[in-house]
């Protein structure tokens, strides 16, 4: 049996649907450990998720959105604004520990490191900080993270050689 591995490519206007989709249940489904089911919570979050704020941040040029893209659809996001601040990286949850979060973080880190950007930095939610801290991510102290104590300010000095790790960190950006 073979395993088609999702394409990494640029997000494109007509990817705005799709991604709001994926981030709005990917929040949701993913991310419990964050809202705790509070509504009041999930609506601010889920807020500013739609496709018309998604088609904003794609024709914004300080923006890098990329998609994963398999048999089913984007099922995965990852943005990086700036060349050094990552303000996305969401999968669907059937997408889940397959490769596809580590595939776009490298591919925002590549954004920043082409960019000479020295560190990127990062807003992490409870459920992503293991994930983040296993690619060499620590927590900045005194750091504001804009999002109160809902969220998690990290940094990664990024200078050196590319650290990849986990699976499909290969794929390729089109």
């Amino acid at each position: 049996m073979t395993i088609a591995l999702p394409s990494l490519r640029r997000a494109e206007a007509g990817d705005a649907a799709a991604i709001a989709h994926l981030l709005r249940t990917s929040i949701e489904v993913l991310c419990t450990a964050d809202h705790q089911g509070d509504p009041a919570h999930l609506s601010e979050w889920l807020a500013n998720k739609t496709p018309e704020e998604v088609s904003s941040w794609i024709a914004d040029a300080r923006n890098q959105i990329f998609v994963a893209v398999d048999g089913h659809g984007v099922a995965g996001v990852g943005a990086i604004r700036d060349a050094s601040m990552i303000m996305l990286n969401y999968v669907s949850p059937r997408a889940r520990f397959s490769g596809i979060s580590s595939a776009l973080m490298a591919a925002l880190e590549a954004v920043a490191r082409e960019a000479g950007s020295a560190q990127v930095r990062l807003e992490s939610t409870i459920t992503a900080r293991e994930f983040y801290q296993a690619r060499g991510y620590r927590l900045l102290v005194g750091a504001d993270a804009g999002c109160g104590s809902r969220c998690l300010a990290m940094g990664k000095d990024i200078a050196a050689a590319p650290q990849i790790s986990g699976r499909n960190s290969s794929s390729t950006v089109r």
